[in-house]
């Protein structure tokens, strides 16, 4: 692809791991409607469930996620009591003990909780919901604080599938990042796993990093090909210093702007399409043994607040401070600050803090975009079909995108919108015009490169 058209149609734009996205979700909203949704739960159908621990014990500056460092278990043990609470909360709230076949440990970093609070913990979720052992249980792994007895106590537990937070295996960006774990390290932690009976792993790799290069990505690659991963995210860095103030410190390295990221993403690119990796959605790349493939060619690829996944169920319920819990027609989420999560639960109330009901508008343009980040294309006659829309309901939209039909990065044939495949990289930012919550309020996403 031309890099002066990414130059030219480059532009901050949501990741859209939901639609509307989290910004839109409204602060002042019905709390009996949430515990009514929740309440709803259909028992027939399988869920899935997030589990937060917002703790780290050493911060890393790229990181926009919500976390709080820790040097003691004080604070994390205080956590899991308020855990234990609004898990004793949701479970009065549900019709019965929901089936989860999805369930992902995340942060911060999960790995922070000790084997026997893991353990504990995963005795009070199977109080509350009944684990399917065949489906995906996963964790987020730091190899900076694992130990020997927390992967014993994962495997013992069910967790089947872990994701490893790599970002780059250059010395100097992880120096400059602050995230320091050679790659042996890494190595030595993924190998011990896999003969405790792991066999599914992630590693997410980040373009975009002070300091990094296409010689530094060139050099993650080759050590990566050393490990094979089942999968790997191939994220955008996201500078949010205005949201992450510590990312500020970053600027004082050099920051690849959007033509060397896009070359950085292309040679990552390259090298591992000839790995025998497939690319598949805006960043993933997955083996073709790994069911993540098999969804991808099945046509029953998803995309949820986890990226890209094999998930197509309909709930998504969340625990800890700041999750997003999903239903049919409604997102939720957990309070941000520790003091106010543990308030509304000392109130003996859902700490939900913020919520949107969704309108039938918002479930079309969901498909839509979720269909055009997973594929890349979309038919709009299937989509007005299936919601029995009128015709040229999508007109505006495709008006605004001839522009990019003009300069050849899509194709538009019968109210069938592809993306040309060197373009894919484009995805998000062609998905954003059929956001209708973008243009209402000004919010500063990461970039869409």
């Amino acid at each position: 692809m031309d890099v002066n058209l990414v130059k030219k149609y480059n532009k901050n734009v949501p990741r859209y791991t939901s639609y509307p996205t989290a910004p839109h979700f409204k602060m002042e909203f019905d709390y009996a409607q949430a515990l009514t949704n929740i309440a709803n739960t259909d028992l027939a159908k399988p869920i899935s469930l997030y589990v937060h621990i917002p703790f780290c014990e050493i911060l890393c500056l790229y990181c926009a996620c919500n976390t709080k460092i820790v040097s003691t278990q004080k604070p994390i043990d205080e956590y899991l009591e308020y855990l234990k609470k609004e898990l004793d909360i949701l479970k009065n709230v549900l019709p019965g003990k929901p089936k989860v076949n999805h369930l992902h440990f995340g942060g911060g970093t999960p790995t922070s909780l000790s084997a026997e609070n893991f353990k504990l913990l995963f005795t009070w979720l199977k109080d509350v919901f009944d684990f399917d052992f065949d489906g995906e249980l996963s964790i987020e792994i730091d190899p900076r604080v694992i130990t020997e007895d927390k992967m014993d106590a994962f495997v013992e537990c069910g967790i089947n599938r872990v994701s490893f937070g790599v970002q780059d295996f250059d010395a100097q960006v992880q120096k400059v990042i602050n995230r320091e774990q050679p790659f042996t390290m890494v190595n030595d932690v993924v190998s011990k796993l896999r003969e405790k009976g792991i066999q599914s792993v992630n590693f997410d790799l980040i373009y975009g990093l002070p300091c990094q290069s296409v010689e530094t990505m060139e050099e993650t690659i080759n050590l990566t090909s050393k490990i094979m991963p089942e999968r790997i995210a191939l994220y955008g860095y996201a500078h949010v210093p205005h949201m992450k103030k510590h990312q500020k410190v970053l600027e004082q390295h050099h920051m690849p702007e959007a033509k060397e990221r896009f070359e950085i993403f292309t040679r990552a690119k390259e090298m591992l399409l000839a790995l025998g990796y497939e690319f598949i959605g805006i960043d993933h790349f997955v083996l073709k043994k790994d069911n993540l493939y098999e969804s991808f060619e099945s046509g029953e690829l998803h995309r949820n607040f986890q990226g890209y996944t094999t998930d197509s169920n309909d709930t998504m319920l969340s625990v800890g401070s700041t999750s997003i819990a999903q239903t049919a027609t409604s997102y939720m989420q957990n309070a941000h600050d520790l003091p106010s999560y543990r308030k509304f639960l000392d109130e003996g109330r859902l700490p939900i803090t913020r919520f949107i009901q969704l309108k039938q508008d918002d479930i079309i343009r969901r498909d839509v975009i979720e269909t055009l980040l997973c594929y890349y294309q979309v038919d709009l006659n299937q989509i007005e079909k299936k919601y029995s829309l009128e015709e040229g309901y999508f007109d505006k939209e495709l008006d605004l995108l001839s522009q990019y039909q003009q300069d050849d990065i899509i194709g538009i044939h019968n109210n069938v919108l592809i993306i040309k495949p060197e373009c894919k990289i484009l995805v998000r930012i062609i998905a954003s015009y059929f956001d209708d919550y973008l243009a209402r309020v000004k919010f500063t996403h990461s970039s869409g490169v």
